[in-house]
């Protein structure tokens, strides 16, 4: 696939100048560097399916095992907060010279994953098609119809399309570890494989403006809750009316206030959510839970206000019916396990299962509750005997998965002391779960010093006023939506009680 060919679109050259540097602001970069990131991740994806997996017997996780001297596997991360810098630092506790240690944009990489990716896509040749390509995109021009036809295939092919995007971003990130690690090294690669003076100039496509992993396949979000037919559908239906409208070109509506000079969302909480404020408004509250008087938790509480926003006032939003629908969703798949399961199906179990463990896990109380334990107390609130209690204070993501899961759409959370990104000047989480849907659902975490932190904030971008006359006239469609925007966004904006 790296040989040049009409077929493949690949143009890969033998020129030196693949090392040329450019002067951006006061910084000297690669002007090709895109170029050898694409042969890093060619690398990663070439060498993962040679190793062997197995499970590390003082660890208790699986790894990779290439020989007896290298093995790797996800990366161990430490956080560090600096408060008076407004950072958080990220050291990888692994030593085995795959992940980078200090400040990164991700959490580490996930070889093995990549391993089990691209073993699944063996069956899918289409789908392993386009992943190659996507893998090989920056030395292709854009108008070529390869690239074109793996962007469209990722677009439109459900499943297959997630197992190619999950494969993308996961050897994207080992690739940049790479080019990270490796430097030296590659130095002395590229001024051997390309050196010659009279070599066509390399690609230089122009950069896309946000995350790499933004092309161009967002899907429509299509509600489906075929693991509880009775949980009422038309809070369901009332959201996507007001959602869908506006996301499909969120840049037309929002408030246009780019942000400049900060890179990173502030760790401190009153920091951050000014920053925060200057594009979005923000939702704090505690909805009432029908076993716990404390509430039903931060997590839970900010994913009801989305789905309940267009169907409920903010005061009488309960969560009952979201635990039942996670209750629903788990019993469903422990049936499935007990029958006939794909693939996909048991390691969504073994994800959920190792997960409640994980949460409910006492000091040296008990070894953690069952996924059957879990959903039963969703569904009546009761701890299993001689367990250690715990409420929703307590899960973590585990809810924010669940939700992504059973709802269908994806969530992007910001977090503190974390970075963003920025598309066309709106700011965007660079943590994003679930399906790729144009729709999305926008959280704030509060504590950037553990991957589960508690206090989540429902945020929502800051709309303009509906257009009623004149040429430039909003649609019914838009304006009911910039409507809801002001009427409830605006109305509770900054709502911050019962925590």
């Amino acid at each position: 696939r790296l040989s040049n060919s009409k077929q493949s679109g690949v143009v890969f050259t033998r020129s030196s100048k693949i090392n040329e540097m450019e002067q951006v602001a006061e910084t000297w970069v690669e002007t090709y560097l895109n170029n050898k990131n694409t042969l890093y991740n060619w690398i990663a994806y070439k060498l993962i399916p040679m190793a062997s997996v197995r499970l590390d017997e003082k660890t208790k996780e699986y790894r990779l095992f290439f020989n007896d001297k290298l093995s790797v596997g996800f990366s161990d991360s430490c956080s560090i907060p600096f408060r008076d810098q407004n950072r958080v630092v990220d050291f990888f506790l692994n030593e085995d010279g795959w992940s980078v240690s200090g400040k990164t944009e991700r959490s580490g990489i996930d070889p093995v994953g990549v391993y089990w990716t691209i073993q699944k896509l063996v069956k899918y040749p289409a789908a392993k098609e386009a992943l190659e390509t996507l893998l090989l995109g920056d030395l292709i021009p854009d108008e070529h119809p390869a690239l074109s036809n793996a962007k469209q295939f990722v677009g439109e092919n459900g499943e297959e399309a997630s197992l190619v995007m999950s494969a993308y971003e996961l050897i994207s990130d080992i690739g940049r570890s790479f080019g990270t690690i490796y430097k030296n090294p590659f130095y002395q690669l590229w001024d051997e494989l390309a050196s010659s003076k009279e070599a066509p100039v390399p690609l230089l496509k122009e950069k896309a403006e946000g995350n790499i992993n933004q092309l161009g396949r967002y899907v429509d979000w299509v509600p489906s809750l075929s693991a509880s037919p009775d949980f009422p559908v038309e809070p369901l239906t009332k959201v996507q009316s007001v959602l869908t409208p506006i996301w499909k070109d969120i840049h037309k509506y929002r408030i246009d206030k780019s942000i400049k000079g900060v890179d990173n969302i502030p760790f401190d909480r009153s920091e951050a959510l000014d920053l925060l404020s200057q594009q979005y408004y923000w939702i704090h509250i505690n909805v009432d839970d029908p076993f716990d008087e404390d509430g039903a938790g931060c997590i839970l509480s900010a994913l009801c206000v989305y789905i309940y926003q267009a169907s409920e006032k903010l005061e009488n939003i309960n969560s009952k019916d979201m635990r039942d629908l996670f209750s629903d969703y788990l019993v469903t798949l422990l049936n499935t396990i007990e029958n006939k399961p794909s693939e996909i199906d048991r390691q969504v179990y073994d994800y959920f299962n190792t997960e409640v463990k994980k949460c409910t896990k006492g000091d040296g109380i008990n070894d953690g509750w069952s996924l059957e334990e879990y959903a039963e107390w969703l569904r009546n609130g009761k701890s299993p005997e001689g367990k250690q209690i715990y409420g929703h204070f307590d899960m973590g993501q585990l809810e924010i998965d669940l939700f992504c899961r059973v709802f269908r759409i994806g969530v992007q959370v910001f977090r503190g002391g974390e970075p963003y990104r920025l598309e066309k000047g709106l700011m965007l989480p660079i943590r994003s779960y679930g399906p790729r849907t144009r729709e999305q659902v926008i959280l704030f975490n509060e504590t950037g010093v553990s991957s589960d932190g508690f206090s989540f904030y429902a945020l929502m971008p800051k709309l303009r006023s509906p257009i009623s006359y004149g040429s430039q006239r909003d649609s019914s469609e838009i304006k009911s939506a910039l409507k809801h925007n002001r009427d409830f966004w605006e109305r509770n904006h900054e709502k911050d009680w019962g925590q």
